[in-house]
């Protein structure tokens, strides 16, 4: 047989892995023998109730009331080999998420940490460089949303335009006819009205941000005057 000092390692160990408030006699035989530190013989001769009995396990305890039981816990160098690693794995997570609010500067390259106090900003100030860029760990950015948006808009427009004079090239007047040119008409005009928005909202944003953006703001007002024209026209064609 081993020492008693193997004999409560194997035990130790056992609770930790096990997450165990403790092992009964016969729990700790069958490890103990599984592990090759006692015997069978051993085991039937039961020498670890004999070391349990003269108090060579001195944390080991045996219950007041029947049927008793011998327990054996945590020794108190397994109690403190057990709070080192919760206090490993805590630490391993907090560097499992600091690592998730990490990114890189695209302006100038550097290793960006983001406080999660400012992790929902669309912006971002890089203190290497001190511009400020978008926020990439942002999950839905502010504007209108989604990539592409600008895109979608005018495709979308340039249709119902498209649509609009092709129903405006039947000369045949009559009240159908009317009512398409009336919805065709405040379709366009709340598209570009949409998309002269965006600009706009873009433009104050980067702004407030101080993002360089000489062309939004221009783009955004031409759009609505384009947008409010084209409406006066088509009503003036009805």
């Amino acid at each position: 047989m081993k020492t008693v000092e193997d004999i409560i390692k194997a035990i130790d160990d056992e609770l930790i892995s096990s997450k165990k408030e403790y092992l009964l006699l016969g729990q700790a035989n069958q490890l103990l023998v599984n592990q090759g530190i006692i015997s069978i013989p051993e085991k039937s001769a039961k020498k670890l109730k004999k070391i349990l009995e003269e108090h060579k396990i001195p944390h080991a305890y045996q219950t007041k009331y029947s049927p008793k039981q011998w327990r054996i816990p945590l020794s108190k160098k397994g109690e403190l080999i057990k709070k080192n690693i919760v206090k490993r794995k805590s630490a391993e997570n907090n560097l499992n998420q600091n690592n998730s609010n990490l990114t890189v500067c695209p302006a100038c390259g550097f290793d960006l940490f983001v406080p999660n106090e400012i992790i929902n900003e669309s912006y971002i100030k890089c203190p290497t460089c001190c511009k400020n860029i978008r926020n990439p760990l942002k999950k839905s950015l502010d504007l209108t949303g989604t990539k592409g948006t600008e895109l979608k808009i005018v495709v979308m427009v340039v249709i119902i335009i498209f649509l609009f004079f092709v129903f405006n090239s039947n000369n045949d007047s009559g009240f159908a006819e009317l009512c398409f040119k009336l919805i065709f008409s405040f379709l366009i005009f709340g598209g570009l009205m949409k998309l002269g928005s965006y600009f706009l909202k873009k433009s104050i944003v980067n702004k407030n941000r101080g993002i360089w953006d000489p062309t939004s703001f221009p783009i955004g007002i031409i759009i609505l005057i384009i947008g409010f024209g084209l409406l006066i026209t088509f009503l003036f064609n009805l």
